[in-house]
C-alpha cells in the first residue's frame, strides 16, 4: 500500500459521506412525492386536513396584515390631512406677515430704525 492509496481512501470516505447525505435527501423527497393513488386513504385524509389547516392559518395571517395595512393607511391619511391644514394655516400666516412687512420701510438716514408707514402715507410711526 502506497502513500497515494492513503489519499484515495480519504477521497473515498468523503465521497461515501456525500452519497449518504444525498441518498437521505432523495429518500425524503421520494416519500413526499407519492402520488395520491399510492397513498393510503387515512394518510391522504391527514394530508388534506393538514393543508386545510395551513390554508386557514395563512388566510388569518393575510386578513390580519390586510387590516393592519388598512389601519396604517387610515392613520397616515389623517396625518396627511392634519399636516396639509397646518401648511395652509402657516401659508396664510406668512402671507399676513408679508403684508404687514410690506408696510415697513427702511430709513437710510437712520440706520437700524424701521418706520411703519400706512398705505395712504398719512401716518408715520417709528419703531425701534
Amino acid at each position: 500500500m502506497g502513500i497515494f492509496d492513503a489519499f484515495k481512501i480519504k477521497d473515498y470516505k468523503e465521497q461515501i459521506s456525500k452519497l449518504e447525505i444525498e441518498n437521505k435527501q432523495l429518500q425524503e423527497k421520494a416519500s413526499i412525492a407519492l402520488t395520491m393513488q399510492q397513498m393510503e386513504p387515512g394518510t391522504l385524509q391527514e394530508l388534506i386536513n393538514q393543508k386545510k389547516d395551513e390554508l386557514v392559518s395563512l388566510e388569518k395571517v393575510f386578513s390580519n396584515r390586510k387590516n393592519e395595512s388598512t389601519t396604517k393607511i387610515d392613520e397616515l391619511t389623517n396625518q396627511q390631512t392634519l399636516l396639509q391644514s397646518k401648511i395652509t394655516r402657516l401659508q396664510q400666516e406668512i402671507s399676513e406677515c408679508e403684508g404687514q412687512l410690506a408696510n415697513y420701510k427702511f430709513n437710510p438716514n437712520k440706520p437700524g430704525i424701521f418706520q411703519w408707514q400706512s398705505v395712504d402715507d398719512v401716518f408715520l410711526m417709528v419703531v425701534d
